[in-house]
């Protein structure tokens, strides 16, 4: 039993040797008056501007003033969604590299709290001894070759996709009642949060015009965030809805928020589901957007 053992405690040594492995040697890094920490040693400076609610822009420096790198919270918005979505990134600046990157939001653990914000350089040797490790920020900033996130940059060249395909509208007599037709529901995601979908199948005229699904938060929360979301044809969006009281249609197509005012379509909130789809629905016809 002791000699297994013994063999068990030297497998997780030489595990942590090769793998240098920070969860088996983690660091105490602590940021206190601007001093950076390691190890109970002072070994550079950080300086901080603005709040961990508006954003804070790091600026870690060695013990000489020279700047190892800077950091800053950058955001752009969605193409489709624009103000009501931003997607937050973290940008990082190596000056000694002339270098610029686009690291994602959840990458540096807890932006904005200092000891974190170190903390994540320490770790991936990045700052080291005092300074900058030439090669692991070589590794670094090979690994994150772009100024925004590649992920985000993915998500809104899909949105332009989406914009393109929109004008795409079915052939039909718009005269002629609507069929609803409800499909078997699931699980999607929108915009990173996972809703249960109640899915639907519009017809007009005996033709195919389009798709809504009714999306309600897996996790539930004070605010109700649950929407109705129209597709076209192509199962691309057109249309989104909030539920709220005092929820605006945004017409992706064209542009445009339609505020309640104008459509009372929350009204419906509390009627069937069926009959909810087919108001908003008869709406979008109205705008050409379906």
């Amino acid at each position: 039993m002791l000699a297994q053992l013994l063999i068990m405690i030297k497998y997780l040594f030489l595990t942590c040797l090769i793998a240098g492995s920070s969860v088996c040697f983690s660091q105490d890094v602590k940021v206190k008056k601007g001093d950076v920490l390691v190890g109970g040693t002072i070994v550079g400076k950080l300086e901080k501007e603005g709040s961990i609610f508006k954003g804070r822009t790091y600026t870690l420096k060695s013990l000489d003033g020279s700047i190892i790198l800077i950091g800053r919270p950058a955001s752009v918005y969605s193409v489709l969604e624009k103000r009501d979505l931003p997607l937050h990134y973290n940008i990082v600046e190596f000056p000694t590299k002339n270098a610029k990157l686009g690291l994602e939001a959840e990458e540096i653990k807890a932006y904005g709290i200092d000891d974190y914000f170190v903390k994540f350089f320490v770790e991936n040797k990045i700052f080291e001894n005092g300074k900058l490790n030439e090669v692991a920020a070589a590794e670094f900033i090979k690994a994150h070759p772009d100024t925004i996130p590649s992920k985000i940059t993915s998500l809104l060249n899909k949105e332009q996709e989406y914009l393109a395909d929109m004008a795409t509208i079915a052939e039909r007599d718009k005269k002629k009642e609507l069929e609803i037709f409800l499909l078997k529901p699931d699980v999607r995601t929108f915009y990173e949060t996972s809703y249960n979908s109640e899915n639907y199948q519009i017809l007009q005229d005996k033709v195919l015009i389009g798709y809504a699904s009714i999306l309600k938060p897996q996790m539930p929360s004070q605010f109700d965030n649950s929407k109705v979301v129209f597709y076209n044809i192509n199962k691309t969006p057109i249309a989104r809805l909030s539920l709220s009281q005092t929820g605006n249609l945004r017409i992706y197509g064209k542009g445009e928020d339609v505020p309640f005012t104008e459509h009372k379509l929350n009204s419906t909130v509390s009627a069937g589901n069926r009959y909810k789809v087919g108001e908003i629905a008869r709406f979008l016809i109205s705008k050409e957007a379906i």
